[in-house]
């Protein structure tokens, strides 16, 4: 069987695109923090279309390893990777905490590329998947007061493009999503 991994799948961009997938009878892996939510979409989304859908609640910063070795060793073939977990942060870019900035880079660049780097090779290997990277409008300028955001947000969009053009030929697709701001939960965290 083949799946779609989302991670960030508990609200908002992520939680939308695992009914999206579940309607085309994709079999799921959710991965966010909050176990509970994950768990109510899983039961509506099994109800709903009959699909199979783990639950991994990680921190995916933390955990992007864990996220691998949980479908390896299960023998679960992800074949769409969708990177949709991040936050931002709104203030004074030198007034804010340093350490939310450590974090929202590890979230929203370092794990990210982990786990394409991780899924990547093995759609090589098989010369097939997708990799959607959710990236927004924020990366195609700068953004004063949520500087850090942006930034990590050009990274997405050009990281993606960069490695488009190398898995072209390789029988892998790999697109950015870059939405404007949407009504979800991200204005509350940033």
């Amino acid at each position: 069987m083949k799946y779609a991994l989302v991670t960030g799948a508990s609200s908002g961009i992520g939680k939308e695109m695992a009914y999206l997938l579940a309607e085309e009878k994709y079999d799921l892996i959710l991965v966010a923090r909050r176990e509970k939510l994950l768990n109510e979409i899983r039961d509506d989304i099994v109800n709903k279309y009959g699909v199979d859908v783990h639950v991994l609640s990680i921190d995916v910063s933390l955990g992007y390893k864990d996220i691998y070795d949980y479908c390896i060793n299960r023998k679960i073939v992800v074949d769409i990777l969708i990177n949709n977990a991040g936050f931002g942060y709104y203030g004074k870019c030198l007034e804010a905490d340093e350490k939310v900035y450590e974090l929202m880079i590890d979230l929203n660049n370092k794990a990210l590329t982990g786990l394409c780097q991780l899924f990547g090779k093995d759609m090589v290997k098989r010369h097939e998947g997708h990799i959607l990277n959710v990236a927004s409008v924020a990366g195609f300028m700068p953004g004063p007061y949520m500087s850090v955001y942006y930034a990590s947000k050009a990274f997405v969009l050009n990281y993606t493009l960069g490695l488009r053009q190398e898995l072209k030929k390789e029988g892998v697709g790999v697109s950015a999503l870059c939405p404007a701001p949407t009504a979800s939960e991200f204005w509350d965290v940033a």
